[in-house]
């Protein structure tokens, strides 16, 4: 594979912190290609310069939230993003690349085809990935208190323990023509399909139709969320009694009282969510086989 063009210049950034050093560990990896290929690039790490002028290409080396950080500090960025797995969870380095072995993501980071893609934008902070309201943000609350584990396995630590002490609450939802208003262990507004270091909590997603994937998880027994929660990793779970899906452009959720969300992993805390989508938002590398793989099979899956 040729560089189609000689003269690029790449901003790479990379989290030092992200998945107890992952990053790190690919980081020698990610410059030794971009060298072969004699790419020049930039590192940068935890201090972003204040803009972009000089470089062609951005590359992200780490998780879904050194990507969400990345963004919000260049909201405005029109410059091709690719993204390499370097975290816990790598959800939207999943979607993007369609696998997670390190020479794939390499290769679609640099070469890969671009395509603008959405993003969603809550209370003011963008995200590429989800917004998880509740459950899911008490998860993601609690999930750094898991100090041995990472990716999948993490998350399902961190979900076993909140499953029996979650309470859940009343949450009003409304959204372009629907309305939920009824307790609810957690309502998600969804870019891509993954969330959680692999839950395909909305396998119907595409990142370029112009909306975001809503799933509502209604309340349910301590029981059933145990035994439902193999469904959910899988994407089985739309079609539920308890489960409720819509796309919509803009959404408003009311909690009653200050409920803790995530927007890509990163913490957020109000008791008013607005969230919107922004269509064609972002410029970024996907496999040139499946773009952004909206319609992931299991045969596709690759995670390391």
């Amino acid at each position: 594979m040729t560089d189609p063009s000689p003269e690029r210049r790449i901003a790479l950034f990379v989290n030092p912190l992200a998945g107890k050093g992952r990053a790190l560990h690919w980081q020698g990896r990610v410059q030794e290609f971009l060298a072969s290929h004699g790419i020049a690039y930039d590192l940068i790490g935890l201090n972003y310069p204040a803009n972009l002028i000089g470089f062609t290409d951005v590359i992200i080396l780490g998780g879904d939230g050194t990507i969400n950080r990345v963004l919000n500090h260049f909201p405005d960025i029109r410059l091709p993003v690719g993204v390499i797995p370097g975290g816990s969870g790598n959800d939207l380095a999943m979607q993007l690349n369609g696998s997670l072995d390190i020479q794939h993501c390499l290769e679609t980071a640099v070469f890969g085809r671009t395509q603008w893609l959405d993003a969603g934008i809550c209370n003011g902070r963008i995200f590429m990935n989800c917004l998880g309201v509740g459950f899911d943000g008490e998860v993601a609350n609690e999930i750094n208190r898991v100090r041995w584990f990472s990716g999948a396995l993490k998350y399902y630590i961190t979900v076993i323990r909140k499953i029996f002490r979650y309470r859940s609450i009343v949450m009003n939802a409304l959204w372009d023509g629907g309305r939920y208003q009824a307790r609810a262990l957690t309502v998600m507004a969804a870019n891509s399909q993954y969330t959680g270091g692999g839950f395909r909590v909305a396998p119907g997603a595409d990142m370029s139709d112009g909306k975001l994937d809503m799933v509502v998880i209604g309340e349910i027994s301590a029981l059933q969320r145990l035994f439902y929660l193999p469904r959910i990793r899988k994407g089985n779970h739309i079609g539920l009694p308890f489960v409720q899906a819509a796309r919509f452009t803009n959404m408003e959720i009311e909690t009653g009282r200050p409920l803790q969300a995530h927007v890509d992993g990163e913490l957020m805390l109000s008791s008013t969510y607005r969230i919107k989508i922004l269509p064609g938002k972002f410029q970024c590398r996907v496999d040139r086989k499946g773009g952004h793989r909206n319609k992931v099979t299991g045969s596709t899956e690759t995670r390391e």
